[in-house]
């Protein structure tokens, strides 16, 4: 699991796309009626980019560092990071309510009216406990993962919210990637794709 980000390029096209995945089994009787199981709680998002032109010259490295950067991955072996531009952080979101008692909150976001956890934290969290800003390691501290563990249970009815950047923990979804030349020492890449994944 790599720590890398997936590097921001010129030449990079658009538009480029987003999609979110569920997994749901559907087992239909003889009679017709459905039984559907929802298999996965989140779904998993997968990116497709393309680079209109990569340069290879002197001073200007785009295909090799792109190129370098996969392979270092091993294509699909690896995880890294990517930071998408249009959904990457977070301002005041609520994580939870305080009841005296629990000590943990995962960092989440909301999109539209779903919530599902934040795994790759970008940066320092601002945690707040009815509305109070928080200091780090006096009342709180935080994990990589975005788990926040108070050093004292938030009273209860008070509302726990953070405000944060955060990364997409994502793996290449094939084990190479089809450069092609358009002229000297100019590249395209037409189909660059990954999907998210926790580990």
């Amino acid at each position: 699991m790599s720590n890398q980000i997936l590097p921001v390029l010129t030449g990079r096209a658009w538009p480029w796309v987003r999609s979110s995945l569920m997994s749901t089994t559907v087992k239909t009787s003889v009679s017709g009626r459905e039984v559907r199981t929802q298999n996965w709680p989140y779904p998993k998002y997968q990116w497709k980019l393309s680079y209109e032109v990569l340069r290879e010259t002197v001073g200007y490295t785009e295909q090799q560092q792109l190129m370098g950067f996969i392979n270092a991955r091993g294509g699909s072996f690896d995880s890294f990071l990517f930071s998408d531009i249009d959904d990457f952080a977070v301002t005041l979101q609520p994580i939870g309510t305080g009841d005296a008692a629990n000590k943990l909150f995962q960092l989440v976001r909301t999109r539209g009216s779903f919530v599902e956890p934040v795994i790759a934290l970008n940066g320092a969290a601002l945690i707040y406990v009815n509305g109070v800003l928080q200091t780090l390691t006096t009342h709180y501290t935080i994990s990589a993962t975005g788990l926040v563990t108070f050093v004292t249970a938030p009273p209860a009815g008070q509302a726990v919210t953070a405000s944060f950047n955060f990364y997409w923990r994502v793996r290449f979804q094939k084990d190479g990637a089809d450069f092609s030349q358009i002229m000297w020492k100019r590249w395209e890449l037409k189909d660059l794709s990954f999907i998210t994944t926790d580990t």
